[in-house]
């Protein structure tokens, strides 16, 4: 499967920050080759339509880079949830990026990454909603532990799309819980939950 998986949007990021690169088998896909000690920090461009995905790896390892830097993003930025929850953890961890309406991230080089001591590591919002997603069509409760009202990540908002369907939500410093009730169907713009968006899917089967 990786080796299906295009990689040449980030590795054509990377090359223009002096990276060096070789693909080992089909050009824009896994396996490749890097040289390591290439950055040096720089301005690069990524398209936002692709995959957020790019953008926070590149936003996670630039403040290492030994000049300043800036990503410029081409185009409308998807899932910016994903990118909120990066630039939230890379604070946490003792870096700073300047966010500038998501269309241009500034990064400041000779940054380090320091512990915070002790810090929560939040169960999958994406694997929970499978879960979550059954409790609301056959009627539930289920509580899932590692979730709760201050989750940092994006898919949690897939409960507040499943309760304007009708099902029955208890949010909990650290737990989440989901009864079911009749599901109705509901209009929903899900580009900011693209992977939690397969379980409403399927649970819009079971709406009236």
């Amino acid at each position: 499967y990786m080796r299906r998986r295009p990689i040449a949007h980030l590795v054509d990021a990377l090359k223009s920050l002096g990276a060096k690169v070789s693909y080992l088998i089909n050009d824009g896909y896994p396996p490749f080759l890097i040289e390591g000690g290439n950055i040096i920090g720089g301005n690069v461009s990524v398209q936002g339509s692709i995959s957020s995905q790019y953008l926070s790896s590149l936003l996670m390892a630039l403040p290492m880079a030994k000049k300043n830097s800036s990503v410029t993003v081409s185009g409308e930025l998807v899932s910016k949830p994903y990118v909120d929850l990066t630039l939230s953890l890379m604070k946490n961890f003792g870096v700073e990026v300047h966010n500038e309406s998501y269309q241009r991230f500034t990064i400041s080089g000779n940054q380090s990454y320091s512990s915070p001591g002790r810090y929560l590591i939040e169960g999958d919002a994406s694997s929970a909603s499978y879960f979550l997603g059954a409790a609301a069509i056959k009627k539930g409760p289920v509580k899932v532990y590692g979730l709760g009202m201050k989750s940092v990540q994006g898919d949690y908002k897939f409960l507040e799309v499943i309760e304007k369907m009708g099902a029955k939500i208890r949010r909990g410093e650290n737990w989440t819980e989901v009864a079911g009730s009749n599901l109705r169907g509901i209009d929903s713009d899900l580009n900011h939950i693209p992977d939690a968006a397969m379980t409403i899917a399927a649970m819009a089967l079971f709406a009236q």
